[in-house]
């Protein structure tokens, strides 16, 4: 659905087709967390937290 398309969850749940993933969406006034589940091949690992990884290797160098 193309409110999901570019979100960032977290998983919950792994099937033998698909991925279970918690995404907060807002309605109204307020943020309701959903479950769904998505395709293996519709989903990509989150690259929020890439920099802070780089900074921790090359601090520890």
């Amino acid at each position: 659905y193309k409110f999901y398309h570019g979100r960032t969850g977290r998983v919950w749940n792994v099937t033998k087709r698909a991925i279970g993933v918690e995404i907060n969406k807002q309605v109204g006034n307020r943020i309701i967390r959903k479950r769904i589940h998505v395709r293996v091949e519709h989903v990509q690992p989150s690259r929020c937290a890439e920099e802070f990884r780089l900074r921790k290797v090359k601090n520890d160098q």
